[in-house]
């Protein structure tokens, strides 16, 4: 899994042969961008990005935050996960990201900084954003 603080989430994964893994299904058609940064062994310990099934994001090593502007049409998949491998361990060891959810596609703006209850659901008067999604 990963976990939340303030608007960074970082995988949880320290042991050897585990993924930490952040699944969003979009319900409405949305645009994001989407911040990520990995410190890991490099070609072994991986962050990977799949949009749709088609890898998008496949980064280890220590290369520093990147950005990305991605967009998933209604009912589309995007997962992000970490990877660790069976041997060692590099760096932080861990993968951080952060989303700003910039639309639904009708112009609705979403809030980036939304609380969190309970029932870990973000929520806005339009949109709540679940750990496994977006759902609107």
């Amino acid at each position: 899994p990963f976990t939340l603080s303030g608007d960074v989430y970082t995988s949880t994964n320290k042991s050897n042969n585990s993924t930490s893994v952040f699944t969003i299904t979009a319900k409405t058609d949305i645009e994001l961008t989407l911040n990520y940064f990995v410190s890991s062994e490099a070609n072994y310990d991986k962050l990977i990005i799949v949009k749709g099934g088609t890898e998008i994001v496949n980064v280890s090593g220590s290369p520093g935050w990147a950005e990305r502007e991605i967009s998933l049409n209604a009912g589309e998949v995007m997962t992000i996960s970490y990877r660790k491998d069976g041997s060692t361990s590099r760096g932080d060891d861990c993968a951080k990201f952060k989303l700003n959810l910039k639309s639904n596609g009708s112009g609705t703006k979403f809030v980036p900084d939304i609380y969190l209850d309970n029932t870990n659901t973000y929520q806005d008067e339009n949109t709540y954003v679940l750990l496994d999604g977006i759902y609107q």
